[in-house]
């Protein structure tokens, strides 16, 4: 995230301090664009410096010197240590700077003291200090200004292109006071700085933001949340945008919940998520480009709004916000170790790939180290963001993106044995199947060195009402040439990928389904009642020990029989097999209950793979024909009665006649 930074030699320190006093942003600037909220403007130079950004940077600079024809070039390597783990608001860290000459010679060395809350530099003496810019605020535009400090305004003068190391880039040129900023516009990275008649700085480094193209690739949380909302505004009938919560360095976790909304149908549910790692960016603009095709093509095809009839899909383009904006501004990790070990963690130096409560406790307790799985499982608020919504939402598919060779493999990552997985044989037939479209490599397990704790096995092991079907899918950095602005953007770069998603999405059904096959139980009197259930397996995932339970409801005024089960065990059932299941209940009641079917299956040793499944049984009494005949016996008995007693009494009236006869 450092883009600028002075070395104060001894022949020119007022100089270079009058430059930093009149153009060095400092943390609190306030920025005068009142299209902005109140909460924008105050995060607007985005808070304390992340001194993970590198442990060292390196700026050219052209110097102008009396009497001499041609500016004077000259280098500057900024160099600090700090210590292992996350640095809190307000360490101070060791920082020097080194300037040498054309030829390549030391010209001076300086040591500072750097603050990590406000970017303030002081020399250990204590005689200079200032500020060292690293970025702004994005977006910015024409007319906007900002105040250094309180006594200089600088203002975006010009939007313009600029060729930053074989990359054109979007940038503002802001100006005021004899001083002129070049600041990327996208990301708030500042490229170069020029004092009037003085020093020109620039940015030399193999920075990592050079090796992407400007057309947006890569995205900050601010870009992906106006992104996602556009496509809200323009399809509210199929996308909803909200955050997650927010990252260790406060800022948004965006998620777009897309189906169709105006549809009532049962649906499947997907979730993906993309950039864990802060050096995985490939991922999140490669979902904003795929949800806006699909819902584009929704908003326009009946096939495509067909699926989100039946799906509905929840995506995560951003998932560390911190490490993304990090990775943009640092040097190239391959040049450090240090800073490589840094590339992909959050902003507390947590990867947050192996802080999930899946055998998090072993993994990397050593916070130096670029795996490094947080002081305890789900510590850090990006981790808990995703486990919230995988509780929440109880999904069908799962779908982790991460950078590295194109291929795909299926859990467990904590181990590379494919049998480790009790679900191997289903797995083994659906990437075979989706081979037919991905024609990378795939697998069960991990696909090098195992580790713990990540997202996918996490969401495997059952952590919802069901256990999805977890892939973590793996995309190739993009090569010089892959990312012309012309070839149709990432969607073209990974044509495999988006064949591989939409395959997953458009079969998920027929890999999932399990039927709960009921009818309406009517009984017309107050006997005993059979309910009666079939469980058909019409997809292709095998439910191992299943058991069916029924629950009534407590107002039903039915019960179980003396000899009735109310969790009944139906073994293991495959593909294609149906098996039936009754419940004898009795009671006196009437009217009608709803009661619920359960069906659960589980592997030894895990709660929920693959899953619970649920249905309804309604249970319609009525007494109107037990009142009816209870009327007809009544009538009937009367009439017997009455029979009875007109046949008494005829009887009483003929043996009065006898006697009197007699």
């Amino acid at each position: 995230m450092h883009v600028m930074g002075f070395a104060i030699t001894r022949g020119i320190r007022v100089a270079v301090c009058l430059l930093l006093a009149a153009a060095l942003f400092i943390a609190s600037a306030t920025w005068a664009n009142p299209a902005r909220s109140q909460e924008d403007q105050g995060n607007a130079a985005t808070g304390p410096i992340d001194p993970v950004a590198g442990a060292w940077m390196t700026y050219r600079g052209e110097r102008t010197v009396a009497g001499e024809p041609q500016p004077q070039a000259f280098s500057l390597r900024v160099t600090y240590e700090f210590p292992p783990g996350a640095p809190p608001d307000g360490k101070v860290l060791d920082a020097a700077v080194t300037e040498t000459g054309p030829e390549g010679e030391v010209v001076s060395s300086r040591t500072f003291s750097l603050q990590t809350n406000d970017r303030i530099y002081s020399s250990q003496d204590g005689a200079e200090e200032g500020y060292w810019l690293y970025w702004l605020a994005p977006g910015l535009d024409k007319d906007d200004t900002a105040n250094v400090e309180s006594a200089t305004e600088l203002k975006v003068v010009e939007v313009q292109d600029f060729d930053f190391r074989g990359n054109v880039y979007g940038v503002a040129k802001m100006s005021g006071s004899g001083v002129e900023l070049l600041v990327e516009r996208r990301t708030g990275l500042v490229f170069r700085i020029a004092r009037e008649g003085g020093e020109t700085l620039q940015i030399e480094d193999t920075n990592m933001l050079a090796h992407y193209p400007a057309w947006g690739y890569c995205l900050d949380d601010a870009a992906v949340g106006g992104s996602l909302a556009d496509l809200a505004e323009e399809y509210p009938d199929l996308v909803e945008v909200s955050s997650l919560g927010k990252s260790a360095k406060g800022r948004d976790i965006w998620v777009a919940h897309v189906t169709d909304f105006t549809s009532n149908e049962p649906k499947r549910t997907v979730v993906m998520d993309a950039a864990a790692e802060g050096d995985a960016p490939e991922g999140c603009s490669f979902l904003l480009e795929f949800l806006e095709e699909l819902v584009r093509e929704a908003g326009e095809g009946e096939e495509s709004l067909d699926l989100l009839r039946q799906l509905s899909i929840y995506v995560v383009p951003l998932v560390n916000p911190d490490g993304a904006r990090r990775w943009l501004a640092m040097p190239d990790p391959a040049e450090s170790l240090l800073i490589a070990g840094q590339a992909p963690r959050n902003g507390n130096l947590v990867n947050i790939n192996r802080n999930f409560d899946m055998r998090w406790e072993e993994g990397s307790r050593d916070p130096s180290t670029w795996d490094y799985a947080g002081p305890a499982a789900f510590s850090e608020p990006e981790s808990q963001a995703i486990g919230r919504l995988l509780e929440d939402v109880p999904a069908d598919l799962y779908l982790s993106l991460h950078t590295g060779g194109d291929l795909i493999n299926a859990p467990w990552n904590w181990s590379e044995d494919p049998g480790s997985n009790p679900e191997r044989s289903f797995y083994q037939g659906l990437l075979a199947d989706l081979s037919q479209t991905f024609p990378f490599p795939y697998g069960i397990g991990a696909s090098a060195a195992p580790f713990t704790g990540s997202s996918t096995d996490w969401a495997y092991e059952g952590n919802g009402a069901s256990s999805p079907i977890c892939f973590d899918l793996y995309m190739h950095r993009p090569a010089e040439g892959e990312l012309a602005d012309d070839n149709g953007g990432l969607l073209s770069v990974y044509p495999q990928h988006r064949e591989a998603i939409s395959f997953l999405m458009e079969n998920l059904q027929s890999y999932l389904a399990v039927d709960i096959m009921t009818s309406e139980i009517e009984v017309e009197v107050n006997v005993p009642i059979d309910a009666v259930v079939e469980i058909t397996v019409s997809g292709k995932r095998a439910l191992p020990n299943v058991t069916a339970r029924l629950i009534l409801p407590e107002d039903s005024g039915l019960k179980f029989s003396s000899m009735a089960e109310k969790e009944v065990g139906l073994g293991d059932l495959e593909p294609g097999s149906s098996a039936k299941v009754t419940w004898s209940l009795e009671g006196r009641t009437s009217g009608s209950s709803t009661a619920t079917v359960v069906v659960t299956s589980t592997y030894p040793g895990y709660d929920h793979i693959p899953g619970t499944y649920g249905a309804e049984v309604r249970i319609s009494i009525s007494t109107h024909r037990t009142l009816l005949v209870l009327i007809l016996l009544s009538a009937l008995i009367l009439l017997v009665l009455g029979m009875v007693f007109l046949s008494m009494r005829k009887h009483r009236r003929a043996s009065g006649r006898e006697s009197r006869a007699e």
